[in-house]
């Protein structure tokens, strides 16, 4: 819902390389770590796969190859959500016009991810991808996850510091 795909995708490369020391620190802490990626790559692949989908007018057979691609690269190059990111970002896609099926979807496919990852706190946003009005974030949304993830950091490292 874009208007300049470019400028979408510049904004989600800025945010996926300043989140990515926070993530760092959060999960592993270390300020590098090729360990695993934060979830923004995630959704720069998605982006990548969703334009490469739309190029080729939606067809099914299109749809289902580069979403196998997708998910087999995100699980491959660990970035966070892993195979099981990218098949709910494709569904949230396949079923966006039927907010019905897509949150079936979602919370089927969560439950079913949730029994071998961990994929339970994904069920939760069912709700809030179920209510979303389609209404346009501001940068507070963009720059929620760096700096909660270094708030979360910061919490444990003062909590094992005493």
């Amino acid at each position: 819902r874009t208007s300049n795909l470019f400028k979408y995708f510049l904004r989600l490369l800025v945010l996926a390389l300043l989140s990515e020391i926070p993530f760092n620190l959060m999960v592993y802490n270390k300020f590098f770590c090729t360990d695993g990626q934060n979830v923004i790559w995630l959704y720069i692949l998605g982006l990548i796969t969703l334009t490469i989908i739309k190029k080729l007018d939606n067809n099914p057979f299109a749809v289902v190859i580069f979403s196998a691609i997708a998910a087999v690269v995100a699980q491959f190059l660990g970035l966070d959500y892993g195979y099981g990111g990218m098949i709910l970002m494709m569904l949230i896609y396949i079923f966006r016009n039927d907010k019905t099926y897509r949150s079936i979807s979602i919370a089927v496919t969560t439950f079913i991810l949730s029994i071998q990852n961990d994929f339970g706190g994904a069920a939760l946003s069912t709700f809030f991808i179920h209510h979303y009005d389609g209404t346009k974030g501001s940068l507070i949304f963009y720059l929620f996850y760096p700096v909660h993830m270094l708030i979360l950091y910061f919490i444990v490292w003062l909590t094992y510091l005493h």
